[in-house]
């Protein structure tokens, strides 16, 4: 994470479910006026047909949990693939779609939405009002 953020909102870790391979932290900054997510360098991911990032609250304990079919589609993590799914590694940043604020959620979840299957999640906290 290399960039300059204008305001660093939260902080996280990732881990896989299901299987995957999730790894590597990730911060949630504010910047021209919309939420963005910016991945470590050390991110990794297996790889699935449509990955996609979701916010909610609580930490889902299957891909059964209602939450996470209720749950906004906010970005995307590369496009739709066919098996063998890639690998997809490295820092990562993108805009998260219709968020303005990350009020009421307290997860960012990686999930394929092709198959409706929760592959991660990322837990954050708030971060200090500060700028890095």
């Amino acid at each position: 994470m290399t960039e300059v953020f204008d305001l660093i909102l939260a902080k996280g870790s990732f881990s896989g479910r299901g299987g995957h391979i999730l790894r590597g932290t990730f911060i949630l900054y504010f910047q021209d006026e919309g939420v963005f997510l910016s991945t470590s360098e050390d991110f990794l991911f297996d790889g699935a047909a449509e990955p996609g990032w979701a916010l909610i609250k609580g930490i889902p304990n299957s891909s059964s949990d209602p939450a996470l079919h209720r749950a906004p589609r906010v970005g995307d993590l590369g496009p739709p693939t066919r098996f063998p799914f890639p690998e997809i590694s490295g820092e990562q940043q993108l805009p998260l779609r219709h968020i303005q604020s990350l009020e009421g959620f307290s997860t960012l979840i990686l999930w394929d939405y092709a198959s409706s299957f929760l592959l991660g999640v990322g837990p954050f906290s708030p971060a200090k009002l500060s700028t890095k």
